[in-house]
């Protein structure tokens, strides 16, 4: 499984996802450039609040199962585009908090 990291995170924290053989994509600090062209092709995407995820960057994201928001809120993943995106995936089972 594939997983974008588009924000810093501990070491700690890498470490659990270097131990299940996750094969990680680390672009903290990146631009949104540079995270709308990784996720193309990601399976699951950890982010923080650096991260504004866009309808564009989830329409790329073909292969995308989960986002992982490491804090408080959704407020930089949601927005009415984004859930329009989110919704019409096939591969969403469940976006409860999202009321699609």
């Amino acid at each position: 499984m594939k997983v974008l990291i588009s924000d810093p995170i501990t070491d700690s924290g890498l470490s659990v996802l270097k131990d299940a053989n996750f094969n990680l994509v680390e672009l903290p600090n990146s631009s949104n450039e540079e995270k709308t062209k990784a996720c193309k092709d990601i399976h699951g995407w950890i982010i923080r609040s650096g991260t504004k995820v866009t309808a564009e960057m989830i329409k790329s994201s073909k292969e995308l199962l989960v986002i992982g928001r490491a804090g408080v809120g959704v407020d930089n993943i949601v927005s009415d585009e984004v859930l329009e995106e989110l919704c019409s995936l096939p591969q969403i089972i469940s976006v409860q908090q999202l009321h699609c």
